[in-house]
């Protein structure tokens, strides 16, 4: 444990037993404000992150330089439109078999008398008939649906000689 840690553990001690003597009334209010706090905090950080995101994609840029944070949008993760994958169960160079035994696809089929459970597809598994041809790779990439970008900020990593 680093002495930042031995200090911050010591400060959150003596926090806890401050705490612990007040009185409930007082405690419940604190909470309130506190919540409130942090509901409006969310917000004005939500409002920023919404600032920096268009003002990355005005610029056409992907990356905003920062002296201690790593500002980038990322790529959302994907989503898929099934009814474009089943027509690859009618596909020739497809063995259907072969899919259900990787886990790529599962059949529809009833659990129990009420229950109808929907086919379905692994599309990290399914991704791997792309490799059965030009037509097929088409199929798996027509029914990827993109996922909503996110600005994601990271602190640059600390360089040695600093």
């Amino acid at each position: 444990m680093s002495d930042m840690d031995s200090v911050n553990e010591e400060r959150m001690r003596l926090e806890t037993e401050r705490l612990n003597r007040l009185p409930d009334d007082y405690l419940v209010d604190a909470l309130v404000a506190k919540r409130e706090l942090v509901d409006k905090l969310r917000e004005t950080s939500s409002r920023i992150e919404t600032i920096l995101f268009s003002r990355l994609v005005d610029r056409g840029a992907t990356v905003l330089n920062h002296a201690t944070q790593i500002v980038e949008i990322k790529e959302g993760r994907p989503s898929w439109d099934e009814s474009v994958m089943t027509s690859l169960l009618f596909h020739p160079a497809v063995d259907v078999a072969a899919l259900i035994a990787d886990g790529a696809y599962t059949r529809a089929y009833e659990e129990t008398v009420t229950v109808s459970v929907p086919a379905k597809w692994n599309f990290n598994k399914a991704k791997k008939l792309r490799k059965l041809g030009d037509a097929i790779a088409a199929i798996v990439d027509s029914a990827r649906i993109a996922g909503v970008p996110r600005l994601s900020i990271k602190p640059k990593p600390v360089k040695a000689d600093e």
